[in-house]
């Protein structure tokens, strides 16, 4: 009607099948429907009604791995660094958004390099993703990306988050002490030196055969190395050693006994009888490189004394009786000099 508008009745659309930009008019023509002109309708001057849409390609993220596994390191290994690769997985047509990283979150200890950027279409970039080794642990993580298909025209689309699963394992070294698991000596030192004291003995007690009991123990905890050992510089002097043997295997916490040190004292003379060995222990690991740790040494002591006969010291009572008997005596004789 004169002086109305209609918004509604008339629509333009655009296929959106193929990317790349699409142009074209549209021709409408107008006229009077001739209502109030008995010569019926009067053609009016239409209008051309330009079009223009640019239809982009939406991006496809595709991230690779699922999984990344580190496998086993030591503690404060430096590791080989491992990539997650993030493509835009779209084809190439004549207008691609591009692939935009919006967002991460990662598990330590593990991290994921900086963010790949903008990816087009048809490419990928890699993200550098490392395992700290500071501490020991069994370690399970992700790593979720979120993403975005992003162009300058438009509000980017949401494309989610993507995961990787990250798996690695941090070993302790092995770590060997000594234990006396005995009755008999006195077993001191920690680190790399230790002393197997047998004690003193009296010249007059010699003759019995004097027995150590040892073990070894690795004394990691929580994912560590096993332990290896050899002995060298077997130096036992009066000494006899049995079980003293290469061993391999001996898991964290565990310990292996049967090495035993002894003496036979009969024969001996007056002096200090000395002894002593080496024992070189390795941390060792399916898959890892063995470790040589430092040596550790382990000497032993006996010591044969003169016998000594001791007087056992009066009572504190008879030494003050006989000072007052002293004292007594004493004034008696001056008191007879002056009668």
């Amino acid at each position: 009607a004169g002086g109305a508008t209609d918004s509604s009745s008339m629509s333009i659309g655009v296929s959106t099948a193929a990317a790349g930009n699409v142009s074209g008019s549209v021709d409408v023509n107008l006229q009077s429907d001739g209502s109030i002109n008995t010569d019926g309708p009067t053609a009016l001057e239409g209008q051309n009604i330009g079009v223009d849409v640019n239809v982009y390609t939406p991006a496809i993220a595709q991230v690779t791995p699922t999984t990344l596994d580190f496998g086993i390191a030591r503690v404060n290994d430096v590791i080989a660094a491992q990539d997650i690769n993030v493509a835009n997985a779209a084809s190439v047509t004549l207008l691609n958004d591009v692939l935009r990283e919006t967002g991460r979150s990662v598990s330590g200890p593990f991290t994921v390099a900086a963010s790949a950027g903008d990816i087009a279409a048809g490419d990928s970039a890699n993200l550098a993703t490392t395992l700290d080794t500071t501490t020991a642990g069994i370690f399970n993580g992700t790593a979720t990306l979120d993403f975005a298909s992003h162009n300058d025209e438009m509000a980017d689309l949401d494309l989610g988050s993507q995961s990787v699963s990250l798996i690695g394992t941090v070993n302790n070294l092995a770590a060997a002490l000594f234990e006396n698991v005995g009755t008999f000596g006195t077993l001191s030192g920690s680190g790399s030196a230790f002393t197997l004291d047998f004690g003193s003995i009296a010249l007059s007690d010699i003759g019995a055969t004097l027995i150590a009991n040892l073990g070894i123990r690795n004394a990691a905890s929580g994912p560590a190395d096993n332990l290896d050992g050899t002995f060298a510089s077997i130096l036992p002097g009066m000494f006899t050693l049995s079980g003293f043997n290469p061993f391999s295997g001996l898991a964290a916490g565990d310990l292996l006994s049967g090495f035993d040190v002894s003496i036979d004292t009969f024969g001996l003379g007056l002096g200090t009888f000395l002894g002593s060995l080496q024992l070189n222990p390795v941390s060792s690991f399916i898959g890892l490189d063995d470790y040589s740790l430092a040596s550790i040494s382990l000497d032993f002591r006996l010591d044969v004394v003169d016998d000594v006969v001791s007087v056992p010291e009066p009572p504190a009572y008879l030494l003050l009786l006989a000072g007052l008997l002293v004292l007594y005596v004493s004034n008696a004789r001056r008191r007879r000099r002056v009668i």
